[in-house]
């Protein structure tokens, strides 16, 4: 499901877990419980919400860079 098709709490709440994750533990656990709900990858909705600016540069590139990095480790 795109970032632009969730429901605004869905997409607000979403922003939220990807804001509060500091550390590359965190994000990878948050992003293990994420794979598990059956959705679009991870990556793309970061991606989707950093198109539309709804998160920062600094923030999405933590992420793609731990997501990336795990699954070269896979």
């Amino acid at each position: 499901m795109p970032a632009d098709t969730l429901s605004t709490s869905q997409r607000e709440s979403l922003i939220d877990a990807l804001r509060s994750c500091r550390s590359t533990e965190e994000r990878l656990a948050f992003s293990k419980d994420y794979a598990q709900t059956g959705r679009e990858p991870l990556w793309e909705l970061i991606c989707d919400l950093l198109i539309s600016r709804s998160i920062s540069r600094a923030i999405a590139a933590h992420w793609l860079k731990d997501l990336i990095e795990e699954g070269k480790a896979s």
